[in-house]
């Protein structure tokens, strides 16, 4: 980002903060611009401003350190595109540009409606406020993407377990929730291929908590991957939850790849 008119953001705690010349306080304070109530957070933790076409971040004497990278600060810092940010428990990804640059809408789950699962309340989003949320949440996968790319796992691991966890918790408190499933699953199948960790079994908890149907194509990597590194994760009780609906085309392909799956799931745990 060279231009001194390019847009910055902080992603922190689910919400895109615009990062301009005027100072952005982080702490514990009710006078921060940005509250964050935690005993780890001092009242007045972190500084962030935009300095011509540079954003900076100063510690501003805080009790437990500002953290750039996983790497604690001295003093001020300069932020680039990607890098993660971590005051106190709260870690936030600083973005360059638009929200929506770059990012490409993926179809939609098809949304399974079993009789064994309860229906759930869930809340109404204004449509300007849901297009912001879902910006959002793909600008959290591309950066995740980038993450990866740059050889960041563990940072990409951060921020995949944060996702994931945070789908889950709307989708069974009945909160609207907007995350990109497909392309969040294909980053754990990715995960499961280059780092510890038992990534497919998180794929099925959260398309079992927010009942979705799994893409055909992301059935078949899943298996693939499942059928290399092997794991804990077991299909049987999202195959269950799948024959509990009306599928269409796709649906039915997902459901044959998962149940051979569970078929040689069932038999591996046989033979040992």
């Amino acid at each position: 980002m060279t231009d001194e008119t390019a847009t910055w953001h902080l992603l922190l705690n689910g919400r895109a903060l615009s990062i301009g010349v005027a100072s952005i306080i982080l702490g514990r304070a009710s006078s921060c611009d940005i509250v964050l109530d935690d005993p780890l957070v001092s009242r007045e933790h972190a500084r962030l401003w935009r300095q011509g076409s540079q954003v900076m971040i100063e510690d501003m004497g805080s009790r437990h350190g500002v953290f750039v990278n996983d790497k604690p600060i001295r003093g001020w810092a300069l932020l680039r595109d990607g890098d993660r940010v971590l005051v106190g428990p709260y870690e936030g990804i600083i973005v360059g540009g638009p929200l929506s640059q770059s990012i490409t809408p993926r179809a939609p789950e098809t949304k399974l409606t079993p009789s064994s699962i309860p229906p759930r309340t869930i809340s109404t989003v204004p449509a300007a406020a849901a297009s912001t949320h879902r910006d959002i949440s793909r600008m959290v996968t591309i950066v995740i993407e980038r993450l990866t790319e740059l050889g960041d796992t563990h940072g990409a691991r951060r921020l995949v377990t944060s996702e994931i966890d945070s789908t889950i918790r709307r989708a069974r408190s009945g909160e609207p929730f907007f995350t990109d499933m497909e392309a969040l699953a294909h980053i754990c199948i990715d995960l499961q291929a280059q780092t510890d960790g038992d990534w497919l079994a998180r794929v099925l908890a959260m398309y079992q908590a927010v009942g979705a149907v799994m893409r055909p194509e992301t059935a078949e990597r899943l298996a693939a991957a499942w059928s290399e590194s092997g794991g804990d994760a077991t299909v049987a009780a999202y195959v269950e939850q799948l024959r509990q609906t009306a599928l269409d085309e796709d649906g039915r392909r997902t459901l044959t790849v998962l149940e051979k799956l569970r078929a040689k799931q069932e038999s591996a745990t046989r033979a040992r």
